[in-house]
């Protein structure tokens, strides 16, 4: 069954233009969707591995190629952290078999760079389902300087694993870039993970429901939650393609 999305971009004779859909959809770019970047003041900004892409993206502007090397510093970044972990968290007999070497040489090792990198204030990582991950805050990041860099692909991977109860909207996001591409059976993959937090949940889960009615108290869920320009101009032209009142 088809959802309302698709009945909508039929009606436009968008389908074959996928270029155009996501402005269709939001009044805009859906890159400026992203929910949760850090503030200029969040500490998870002056952390040391992270400081030169924050650094970047706050110099970037508009220009898609720096925030693409932005995007580039980020990824290093957590790929190094991620790699750390790796090395410290070894399990004890992969290497040397000694558990009480483990206890005695790396304990306080482990110790050390859980309060550094997952504990501390502005720490950039987290303990998610399958090990260690960015914070949600690190995550947008990511997400945001892919998208408005031009590798949309990279975004939307960024939310398909973001797994948490607290990052629907990052999910939230792949599933309207996966719309605004004419993906919409990878989109409605999403629909469930969704949750209804902030702005971007409901927003796209308007689009991915086949129930009208549904589609419609989402919709004016998201009206309600309206924080930003890019929101208030998403929300109306989601109003018009809903044909309810903006």
């Amino acid at each position: 069954m088809h959802g309302i999305a698709t009945a909508l971009l039929i009606a436009m004779g968008a389908l074959g233009a996928p270029a155009e859909l996501g402005p269709a959809l939001v009044g805009g770019d859906p890159c400026a969707l992203v929910e949760g970047v850090p503030g200029a003041k969040d500490p998870l900004r002056a952390g040391a591995k992270l400081r030169a892409g924050f650094g970047a993206l706050a110099k970037a502007g508009a220009d898609a190629k720096a925030l693409l090397a932005a995007h580039r510093k980020l990824s290093r970044a957590l790929a190094t952290l991620l790699g750390e972990s790796e090395r410290v968290f070894r399990v004890a007999g992969g290497g040397d078999g000694d558990g009480a070497r483990w206890q005695d040489g790396r304990r306080k090792k482990a110790k050390a760079w859980l309060g550094r990198w997952v504990m501390a204030v502005g720490a950039p990582l987290r303990i998610g389902e399958l090990g260690f991950e960015p914070v949600p805050g690190l995550r947008a990041a990511l997400m945001l300087t892919a998208c408005r860099g031009g590798d949309r692909e990279a975004a939307i991977r960024w939310g398909r694993r973001a797994r948490a109860e607290d990052e629907g909207h990052a999910r939230a996001l792949a599933a309207l870039l996966l719309l605004a591409e004419g993906r919409e059976g990878e989109a409605r993959e999403l629909r469930d993970t969704l949750g209804d937090r902030g702005f971007l949940a409901p927003f796209v889960g308007a689009y991915l429901t086949d129930d009208a009615e549904l589609s419609r108290r989402l919709s004016a869920t998201a009206k309600r939650r309206v924080t930003t320009p890019a929101q208030e101009d998403a929300a109306r032209a989601q109003a018009l393609r809903l044909g309810v009142a903006p």
